[in-house]
């Protein structure tokens, strides 16, 4: 069999459905990336207090909720701790994340608990946590592998710079990331990872990222979070047409192998009352 019955059989793997990409809840990502079709590596940088993690879990509600199944490996805190967010951004009310708040609502509290019962324990089996050890490279790879065979179309990793090289940083980078995405293709899965700013980085570029050069190199996807400072006034591409409005989170697209989005930016809205992000739209050039 030649080439061309490769293509006719992928050809018909998307019309069956059998291939197709998973949308972000934000429809201008989704439609200037295709981050997230099967056999691909996502990598989403920001600095601390980015609220990357914050849009990451939104994201990951939102696919459970809609049948897709993922699994999620939060290295920097437990369970509970993702999980009261989720209940909290399911709520819309981002005071119950605090401690101080819950002890004076107390009624309050436990009506947000019991309404949303069903979905943390539906949510909880999603997520893997490891706040109190060492996890290494090879034990994330393996991890992902297994949630691959058991079936997981999105896995995330949360984030990606907690854990331990086996050797050199920049031959385990390589290693690691040679490995997921190999996962990544045997099994049609997307796998996103979270990262941080190399050390005194300033930029949005590929060579910002933490970590060896392989996760820019062959990730197909690369996204930056950045916390604006002050509200930003933009002008943006919205389904209702040009818009202005005011954004304190802007996401660069820096790499886009399934999209023509590379170098283009869409402006966020974080609300801290209910800890959602809201697509704005894409910003248009000047």
């Amino acid at each position: 069999m030649d080439a061309s019955a490769d293509i006719a059989a992928h050809v018909e793997d998307i019309i069956a459905g059998r291939f197709e990409t998973i949308d972000f809840p934000w429809l201008g990502v989704s439609n200037i990336t295709q981050a997230l079709l099967p056999g691909t590596l996502t990598l989403v940088c920001g600095a601390g207090g980015a609220t990357k993690s914050f849009m990451l879990l939104q994201a990951m509600m939102h696919w459970h909720e809609q049948g897709v199944r993922c699994a999620l490996y939060s290295l920097e805190e437990d369970r509970t701790h993702a999980l009261k967010r989720a209940t909290a951004m399911r709520a819309g009310v981002g005071d119950f994340t605090k401690t101080k708040w819950v002890a004076e609502h107390p009624d309050e509290a436990r009506r947000i608990t019991r309404e949303h019962a069903e979905f943390e324990g539906s949510f909880g089996r999603v997520i893997q946590d490891a706040p109190d050890k060492l996890t290494t490279l090879p034990q994330i790879a393996a991890w992902i592998e297994t949630q691959a065979q058991r079936g997981c179309r999105i896995i995330a990793v949360d984030p990606v710079t907690l854990a331990q090289p086996d050797g050199k940083q920049w031959e385990a980078d390589l290693r690691f990331v040679v490995a997921v995405k190999t996962t990544a293709r045997q099994f049609d899965c997307s796998i996103i990872l979270v990262t941080h700013p190399a050390k005194n980085s300033k930029g949005f570029g590929l060579d910002d990222l933490s970590g060896g050069a392989s996760y820019a190199r062959f990730s197909q996807t690369v996204l930056f979070m950045e916390a604006v400072e002050k509200p930003q006034i933009v002008t943006v591409e919205t389904p209702a047409g040009r818009m202005v409005e005011k954004a304190n989170r802007i996401l660069h697209v820096r790499k886009s192998r399934n999209a023509p989005g590379t170098g283009l930016s869409v402006a966020l809205r974080f609300d801290g009352a209910t800890l959602r992000t809201s697509e704005l739209g894409v910003i248009l050039r000047e």
